[in-house]
């Protein structure tokens, strides 16, 4: 069996030779590398598909979070969505907005006009609404 000389397509390091019947024209021939390019290739294509998913991943956030503006508007009656947080009573909605869903549930109570349905719509904007 007959060993042709191989370079590496990047470097121009001598390379273990492919046999002689691989043939000159196919491609195994051309284009391949020396172990030290190999790896530095192999790094390069891991980052671009670390990136490539990264990217996915926040293209994906950002279609969740525009789906979730969406039911929002559809379920959140205008009035209530365009709320200004600075008008309504400080403490009592940081005590609505801490809230979160669990066990214990959330009852509002208090006089007429006071900004329990704002400040409870405001729970809605802020997490998912199923």
């Amino acid at each position: 069996m007959v060993f042709k000389d191989s370079k590496c397509c990047n470097c121009g390091h001598p390379i273990e030779p492919l046999p002689s019947w691989f043939g000159i024209d196919t491609p195994f021939r051309e284009g391949r590398r020396c172990d030290h390019c190999q790896k530095i290739e192999d790094e390069a294509r891991k980052r671009w598909e670390t990136q490539e998913e990264e990217r996915r991943r926040k293209a994906r956030e950002l279609e969740a979070a525009r789906e979730h503006e969406e039911r929002w508007k559809r379920l959140c009656p205008p009035l209530y969505r365009d709320t200004d947080p600075n008008r309504l009573p400080p403490e009592p909605l940081k005590k609505v907005l801490a809230w979160s869903y669990g066990s214990r549930g959330l009852l509002l109570h208090g006089l007429t006009g006071h900004g329990k349905c704002h400040a409870s719509d405001g729970i809605g904007k802020g997490e998912r609404v199923s």
